[in-house]
C-alpha cells in the first residue's frame, strides 16, 4: 500500500502535463457501520487463469487500450459471481491501473463500470494473496458474522530504501511481538502471531498511541516520511487496518 502512494507522487513530478488522471485519498478510520465489502458489493479471492492485452513491462510508461483478465473464484465474499469472472484494467501510464500476474492469486475488490464490466485500480484493498491475511481475517469474520477486531494489521520491519517504486511488497514480519494501543490509561494489547498479523478488539473510539516491543535497533515510523507514528484517532465501532513498519533506529526525522 504505502509503496503505491509513493509511485503516485513520483509520477505527479514525472507525467507530462496533461496526462496525469491517477489521484485519490485513502480514507481515515471510519465506523464499521459505513464499511462495504467492495464496491458495488464484489469482493472475491481469486487465481488469474487467463490474460489479453497485458501491459507492457516498460517501467510504467503504460500502454494504449485496457488489459482483460479472467479468474477463477477461489473465495468469494459479495456479488453475484459464478467459478469465474472477467476484471479489466488499465495498461499503465498514470492511470491508476492494477496489473495482475498469470497464474497468481489476489484478493481482488473491483468497480463496476457504466457499462456494466468489473474494473479494478491500485485504489482498493486489491492485492497479492499473500499480502491480505490481515483483511481476510476481518472479511471472513463479517461475512460469517463474527466479531470484527477494532484495529488490525502488519507489523513489519520496512525495506528501505526502496528498489522499484512499484514494488508494495511488505518487508520482513515481525512475529510473537507484543502490541498495544494506550489511551488516558486504557491499555488494549496483543500479540502478532508468525506473519506478523495483529487484531486489537473492542477499542472505544479515542485518539491511541501505537507502540510496539521491539528489538533495540528497531523503532515504529511512518515509512512514506519516516517520521515517528502520529497518534490513531479511532470512531466508535471502527474496524480499521493499520499496518505499520518498523525502521532502524536513528533513521527517524520527526
Amino acid at each position: 500500500m504505502k509503496r503505491r502512494l509513493i509511485w503516485l507522487l513520483l509520477l505527479w513530478f514525472i507525467a507530462p502535463i496533461g496526462t496525469f488522471a491517477c489521484s485519490c485519498a485513502w480514507p481515515g478510520p471510519m465506523p464499521c457501520g459505513a464499511r462495504t465489502l467492495g464496491p458495488n458489493g464484489v469482493l472475491f479471492v481469486g487465481t488469474v487463469t487467463h490474460i489479453d492485452n497485458p501491459a507492457p513491462d516498460d517501467g510504467g510508461l503504460g500502454g494504449t487500450g485496457e488489459a482483460h483478465y479472467r479468474f477463477h473464484i477461489d473465495e468469494a465474499f459479495g456479488g453475484t459471481l459464478g467459478a469465474e469472472v472477467d476484471v479489466y484494467s488499465g495498461r499503465g501510464g498514470a492511470d491508476c491501473s492494477y496489473h495482475f500476474e498469470q497464474g497468481k492469486k489476489y484478493l481482488v475488490s473491483p468497480y463496476e463500470k457504466d457499462d456494466g464490466r468489473l474494473f479494478a485500480t491500485i485504489w482498493s484493498i486489491t492485492r497479492p494473496f499473500e499480502q491480505a491475511q490481515a483483511k481476510l481475517a476481518q472479511l471472513r469474520a463479517m461475512r460469517d458474522h463474527q466479531r470484527v477486531a477494532s484495529v488490525y494489521g502488519v507489523l513489519s520491519t520496512s525495506e528501505q530504501p526502496y528498489d522499484s517504486v512499484t514494488d508494495n511488497t511488505l518487508g520482513e514480519p515481525l512475529g510473537n511481538t507484543r502490541v498495544v494501543l494506550r489511551s488516558n490509561g486504557q491499555i488494549f494489547e496483543t500479540v502478532t502471531d508468525s506473519n506478523g498479523v495483529y487484531a486489537t478488539y473492542d477499542v472505544p473510539g479515542g485518539e491511541y498511541h501505537f507502540s510496539a516491543e521491539l528489538p533495540e535497533n528497531l523503532e515504529l515510523a511512518e515509512t512514506i516520511v519516516d517520521n515517528p507514528l502520529p497518534p490513531l484517532k479511532l470512531p466508535a465501532d471502527a474496524c480499521y487496518e493499520y499496518d505499520v513498519d518498523a525502521l532502524p533506529t536513528g533513521s527517524i526525522r520527526g
